[in-house]
Formats: C-alpha cells, structure tokens, sequence
C-alpha cells in the first residue's frame, strides 16, 4: 500500500483501506450543528450532506419530527428540537502535531490528503449506531412494533431524506412520508385499544385519501435508508 490505512477482519475480509476505492470507507464529519430546529425552521444541504435530527420528549410523552424535503433542503413543519448536518470528509484542515491517528487518503501525506486525525480536535464525527435497508420498516401507526426504528433517544439522531411532497401533488397530498415520532414511555388510546409504544424513535409513512376516492389512508414502508447515529466528540 502507499500512504493510508488498511484493516482487515479475521477470515481475511477488507474493513477499510483507503488505497482501494471499492473499499475505501469513508470517514462522516458533522460540518453543521447540533443546532435547534423549530416549525419553519429551513436547513439547506447540497448533494453528499446527510441531515439527521433528534428531540427529546419528556415522560410518558411523545414528539414529531415533521418536515419537507424540497431536493435541496430540510424544511421542519411540527414539533422541535435539534440537527446536525454531516457529510463524507475528504480533509481534516488541520496540521498533525504530537501524538495520535492520521489517516490519509492513498495519495499523499499533505494537509489535503488527510481523511481523518485525532489531533483535530475542532471537529466531531459520529458513531452509527444502526442502517436500515430501504423497505425495513413500515409506517403503520397503529402498531407498537412494526413502526420502530430504534429502542432508544437518549442523545440519538435519525437521518431524514424524503418527507412531505410540498407541491401538494396537485391536490392529492403525499404527506408522512419519511417522519418519525419519539416516544419516552408513552401510551396511547386510540379509542378501540390501549398501545404501548414505550421508548424508541419510530416510522411514520402514509399517502392519506383527500381526493374523495374512499380509499382510506395507504401505508408504504421507508423508501431511503435510515441511519442512526449519536455524536462522537
């Protein structure tokens, strides 16, 4: 290998190696954030940025995360809390000194070939805790099981991608599609059975029947891949 880092798993498989592009890895750094995010709260990103978002119910409670996705940003429509912006790094900017981990690219060992350094100590990254695969959860809101993402939101945040449809879809709204809710011991009665939906960030995804059709509400399963992750400093 030239400049860079290499891991290997135990039977021989590539963990990471920045000389090899099919498997280099990347390294994500949070380039914007935590920052609070309110109603009409717009978060603009650009293509390889990643939004995740987070809040923080209290007992026995539950909040939303509500937005539109537009292509080109995040635009929050109920509930609060806070986001952070991140993306694949390709330099720390920073000059290595004393003692640590440099990672560089394969290339070279200048400042722009540095992937990652532990002596940077301006910037964060972050641990994932789960991915979801596209299709891995439905939006069934009526369920205690079938919609949760992740079993804790102590300090966690979920990507959003997707969203409301803003243009209204020409009358016919595509709305609930991509949120999620957080629940912190909560229990709901939704007038035919009590649900317990305990702990956990949860899916949200329904195309609901305004146009007169009699259809009822249709539930779709996630159509990105979900990531959570907490904050690495």
């Amino acid at each position: 290998m030239g400049y860079g880092f290499q891991a290997f798993g135990s039977n021989g498989q590539t963990l990471f190696d920045t000389d090899d592009s099919n498997n280099g890895g990347y390294f994500l750094d949070i380039t914007a954030g935590p920052s609070a995010w309110s109603v009409n709260t717009s978060v603009s990103y650009s293509l390889g940025d990643i939004v995740l978002a987070t809040c923080s119910p209290s007992s026995g409670s539950v909040e939303y995360i509500f937005y539109d996705d537009t292509g080109s940003s995040i635009d929050f429509t109920r509930g609060s809390g806070q986001y952070i912006k991140i993306r694949p790094s390709n330099s720390s900017a920073s000059t290595p000194s004393g003692y640590g981990l440099v990672i560089y690219d394969g290339t070279g060992v200048t400042t722009s070939n540095i992937l990652f350094s532990t002596t940077d100590t301006s910037s964060q990254a972050l641990n994932i805790q789960t991915m979801l695969n596209i299709g891995a959860v439905s939006g069934n809101t009526n369920s205690a099981t079938s919609s949760l993402v992740y079993s804790s939101i102590s300090g966690v945040y979920v990507s959003l991608k997707g969203g409301q449809d803003p243009s209204n879809g020409g009358g016919i709204r595509n709305f609930l599609r991509n949120q999620y809710f957080f629940t912190n011991n909560y229990t709901f009665n939704n007038g035919f059975t009590t649900i317990n939906y305990g702990t956990g960030i949860h899916f949200v995804s329904r195309w609901n029947d305004t146009s007169g059709l009699g259809i009822g509400d249709i539930y779709f399963p996630n159509d990105n891949s979900i990531m959570v992750a907490t904050i690495r400093s």
